[in-house]
């Protein structure tokens, strides 16, 4: 009867943990999609900027070609 106390407890420990783990990665996930979502918006800002000011972004591989 004793050890099937301890395992109980056990078991709602570990559910316990298991929760909170849970919590924890929908929050970093959250914080991640949301740190992306602002990275991305700064980018498409300095592509528009750029493209007001006449500049245009070229890769490596574009400038190679264009030397050719």
């Amino acid at each position: 009867m004793y050890q099937e106390y301890i395992q109980h407890t056990k078991l709602k420990e570990l559910l316990s943990l298991s929760e909170q783990n849970l919590a924890l990665q929908r929050k970093i996930t959250k914080e991640a999609e949301a740190r992306l979502a602002r990275i991305r918006n700064e980018n498409q800002n300095q592509r528009d900027m750029s493209a007001d000011m006449g500049i245009t972004a070229t890769s490596s591989k574009d400038k190679e070609r264009s030397e050719a």
